[in-house]
């Protein structure tokens, strides 16, 4: 009787650990969240604005986006601010402008930093990878 509880506990436990370790692959390519610490660079305005996209520096701005959140209080700044800081966008209407970052080091993924806008000042930013 023992016998048959133990192996229960043990096959759901290698079920857990098996759909969490197939699990965890299809969690870190598909997540929208910067996690590549290694990579991060501190950010630059001039090389933001300047950035081309070419083989030497397709994640330049996606490695600067980290420390261009962390340092500088996006939300709150007008829209003239956000073009002084970081240069035109590369899509704008009337409630988003969207940068393109480049390539974001998970594979062939891109992504975009997008500032949501309301009375021409950011109420919020949201970083879409895909």
């Amino acid at each position: 009787m023992k016998s048959n509880r133990f192996r229960k506990i043990i096959f759901i436990t290698l079920g857990i650990l098996g759909i969490l370790f197939i699990s965890y692959p299809f969690y870190y390519a598909f997540s929208p969240e910067i996690t590549n610490f290694f990579s991060r660079q501190e950010f630059n305005s001039e090389e933001w604005k300047n950035w081309n996209e070419e083989e030497k520096s397709l994640c330049l701005r996606w490695d600067m986006t980290h420390d261009l959140i962390k340092k500088h209080d996006l939300i709150g700044l007008s829209i003239e601010e956000i073009i002084d800081l970081i240069g035109d966008p590369d899509y704008r209407n009337k409630k988003e402008l969207s940068y393109y970052l480049g390539m974001s080091r998970h594979g062939i993924d891109t992504g975009s930093l997008i500032l949501i806008i309301e009375n021409d000042f950011v109420i919020d930013y949201k970083i879409w990878h895909g």
